[in-house]
């Protein structure tokens, strides 16, 4: 049994139903998403963050919007802003993830060996 994607009018209608749902989602994931971006800026360097995954694009595209600002209030000190985009894999990019994981894990070479 496969299972169908909403088009972008069903997404719509679904979104309409939610909103007051999606807005509090959406408050609270900007703020968790700036602290784990700036945590992690703290320990590595990117560039960039990519936001994506099976989320309708009017909710991706807000929640990028939303994290860019939750950033510019943010103390950024010692640690540069990345680029905050929207990824474009969607319901696929959990499993597009998992497969690098695993191809990575068994053919690329390990660059920085611990202990080597």
């Amino acid at each position: 049994m496969t299972r169908e994607i909403p088009n972008s009018r069903q997404s719509g209608a679904i979104l309409q139903l939610y909103e007051t749902l999606v807005r509090s989602w959406i408050s609270d994931a900007r703020c968790n998403l700036a602290h784990a971006t700036v945590s992690a800026l703290s320990v590595l360097d990117f560039e960039s963050v990519v936001i994506d995954g099976a989320l309708p694009v009017q909710v991706k595209d807000r929640l990028v919007a939303e994290v860019r600002d939750q950033l510019e209030k943010t103390d950024l000190q010692g640690v540069h802003r990345p680029e905050i985009e929207a990824g474009t894999l969607g319901h696929r990019a959990r499993t597009l993830g998992a497969a690098a994981t695993l191809i990575s894990a068994e053919y690329m070479n390990e660059l920085n060996p611990i202990g080597a």
